[in-house]
């Protein structure tokens, strides 16, 4: 997206940088690397009308299929690459040689290969070299955010609180 923070740094990178939509048109595998918040409102207005019959939609988060808020075509495969630690650990990782640990699942198997696109892609992004799980879009996403908010956001500090206070601090 122009608007977004990486237009300016993949030009620079020397990459065809075009919008969205146009981006899109003609691709085997479109992957929704974005925040969760934007993905339907991207999807529905610039990936939906131009991704080509057949092709792939691909996510590394299952929050967007799992909750209903992006219901691709039929002819889709729909698949997930889970990387478990943030972008730039997974780039920087893999330029030193290694991987981190990854998990997939499909959605939807519409070409009966999807579960193979999404191996291929974990292991060319290092996931091969630290492990890769399946999964469900459904646990994948409910673990990932039971992780984040009840564990690194405050839920564990608030157990701990509570256990030492005790049962009249509920």
């Amino acid at each position: 997206r122009k608007s977004g923070a990486s237009w300016s740094k993949a030009k620079k990178a020397g990459l065809k940088v075009t919008e969205v939509g146009e981006s899109v048109k003609g691709a085997d595998i479109v992957m929704m690397l974005m925040p969760d918040e934007h993905i339907a409102d991207v999807y529905c207005s610039d990936v939906e009308p131009n991704i080509k019959k057949g092709a792939a939609l691909a996510f590394a988060h299952g929050f967007n299929i799992h909750y209903g808020q992006v219901q691709p075509r039929a002819d889709l495969d729909v698949w997930m690459v889970a990387p478990k630690a943030p972008g730039h650990t997974v780039r920087s990782t893999y330029a030193g040689g290694g991987g981190v640990p990854m998990l997939i699942a499909v959605h939807r198997n519409a070409s009966k290969k999807a579960r193979d696109m999404a191996l291929s892609y974990a292991a060319a992004i290092g996931g091969g070299k630290a492990g890769v799980i399946e999964t469900s879009f459904k646990e994948e996403t409910e673990t990932d955010l039971c992780g984040e908010q009840a564990a690194l956001c405050g839920g564990r500090v608030g157990l701990v609180k509570t256990g030492f206070a005790g049962p009249s601090a509920a």
